[in-house]
C-alpha cells in the first residue's frame, strides 16, 4: 500500500531542486475562474473535473504508454502553450528565444548539458507545482462550504456531471450522455485506485493522487516492474544490455559491434553504461531502472538532458547555440523533427 511518504516523495525531490516556483499559469487561471480542463489544450475533454488524460512532463503516460512529447515537455514547460498560440514562424521563433535565454543561466555562447539538466529540473518542478495548485483548486470548489475533511464519491460524482452539464448548455451539447457515462466510468476506477484508506472518500493528498498519479511511489514501482519482466529474457530479474538496448532476443551478438552502427543503439548502450548501471555490473537491477524511469529524479534529468544534447547537438561541441536550437526547433516543439524522439521512446 501507499504510504503518505510515498505520495509526497516527488514533492520532497523536487523541493530540494526547483530552481523557483512556477507563477500561476493556464491551468492555474482556468481552475481559479472554474473553467477546468481534463487534458491538454487540444483534447476533447475539457470542463471536466476528473483527472487529466495527459500527464504533462513524465515519460510514461496514465495507461503506462510512452508520453511522445516528453522532450518537448520538459523543454517548454509552461512556455509551451505561448508556443502553441504563437500565430507566425517569426512569434514562434521569438518564444523560443526566451526559453533558450531563461536555460542559458551563464548567459555565455549556449547551453551546455550541466545547465540543460538544471533546467530540465526546473520544468519537472514547474509542472509539480502547477499540479499541486491544479489539485488544490479543484478539490476546494467540489468540496464548497463543507465542514468534511475529505470528499465522498458522490459529491465529488454530482459537482462532475453537473460540470459537463452546465458546459452543455452554453456550448451546443458537445459531451453526449454516452461520453459522460464512459468518461464517469474510468474517473470511478482512478478513484477507487486512489482511495488508500478504502473509505470511499478522497482527503486532499488522495485527490492530488486521484488527480496526478506521477506523483505516487505505487506508480513507478508498477511501470518498473512493467518494464523488466517485457525485456528480462532469462528471467534472472535483471537486465543485460542486450535486453535494454533490443528489447527482444537477439542472440549471440556482441554489444560493441553496434557502438560504431545505428546512432540510437549506439545512445542506448551509452545510456546504459555511463548513466543507469550505476554499480557498472553490466546489470540493471529494480532500484537501478526505479532511479532511471522516476520521472522526478535528478539522475533521470540528467539522462533526458544527454539525449536532447544527442538530438540537437549538431556539431557535438557540448553545447546547444541557438542556430542549433532553430534548426532542430520542429524536433523540440513537437512537428515532424520530433518523429524521431517519438521512436526513440516507443523503443524504450
Amino acid at each position: 500500500m501507499v504510504t503518505r511518504t510515498s505520495i509526497l516523495l516527488g514533492v520532497f525531490v523536487i523541493c530540494s531542486y526547483a530552481v523557483t516556483i512556477v507563477k500561476a499559469g493556464i491551468l492555474d487561471r482556468r481552475i481559479y475562474n472554474k473553467s477546468f480542463t481534463g487534458g491538454k489544450e487540444d483534447s476533447p475533454i475539457n470542463h471536466d473535473l476528473g483527472p487529466p488524460d495527459h500527464l504533462d512532463a513524465v515519460k510514461f503516460e496514465r495507461d503506462g504508454d510512452a508520453n511522445v512529447e516528453f522532450l518537448q515537455e520538459i523543454f517548454l514547460g509552461e512556455e509551451k502553450h505561448h508556443f502553441k498560440n504563437a500565430k507566425s514562424r517569426e512569434e514562434q521563433l521569438e518564444e523560443l528565444k526566451v526559453i533558450f535565454e531563461k536555460a542559458n543561466l551563464n548567459k555565455d555562447y549556449g547551453i551546455d548539458e550541466h545547465e540543460l539538466h538544471l533546467w530540465i529540473m526546473k520544468m519537472v518542478g514547474d509542472h509539480m507545482q502547477q499540479s499541486i495548485e491544479d489539485s488544490r483548486r479543484k478539490y476546494a470548489y467540489i468540496r464548497g462550504n463543507s465542514p468534511a475533511e475529505a470528499i465522498d464519491y458522490a459529491t465529488f460524482e454530482t459537482a462532475f456531471l453537473d460540470l459537463l452539464r452546465k458546459t452543455n448548455a452554453t456550448e451546443n451539447y458537445r459531451f453526449t450522455n454516452d461520453y459522460m457515462a464512459a468518461r464517469l466510468e474510468t474517473v470511478k476506477q482512478e478513484w477507487q485506485k486512489a482511495d488508500l484508506s478504502s473509505d470511499g472518500k478522497l482527503n486532499e493528498k488522495e485527490f492530488l493522487l486521484f488527480q496526478h498519479p506521477e506523483m505516487s511511489n505505487l506508480t513507478l514501482l508498477n511501470s518498473v516492474k512493467e518494464f523488466l519482466e517485457e525485456r528480462d529474457y532469462d528471467d534472472n530479474g535483471k537486465l543485460d544490455e542486450k535486453e535494454f538496448v533490443f528489447g527482444f532476443p537477439v542472440g549471440d551478438i556482441v554489444i560493441n559491434d553496434y557502438m560504431d552502427g545505428d546512432i540510437l543503439l549506439r545512445d542506448k548502450i551509452i545510456q546504459f553504461r555511463k548513466y543507469i548501471d550505476a554499480d557498472d555490473d553490466g546489470f540493471l537491477d529494480f532500484d537501478e531502472l526505479k532511479v532511471y524511469m522516476d520521472p522526478f529524479s535528478s539522475v533521470n534529468a540528467r539522462n533526458d538532458a544527454h539525449e536532447m544534447m544527442f538530438y540537437v547537438d549538431g556539431n557535438e561541441d557540448g553545447e546547444l547555440s541557438w542556430d542549433e536550437v532553430v534548426d532542430a526547433s520542429e524536433f523540440l516543439t513537437g512537428t515532424k523533427l520530433y518523429d524521431a524522439s517519438s521512436y526513440f521512446h516507443s523503443e524504450l
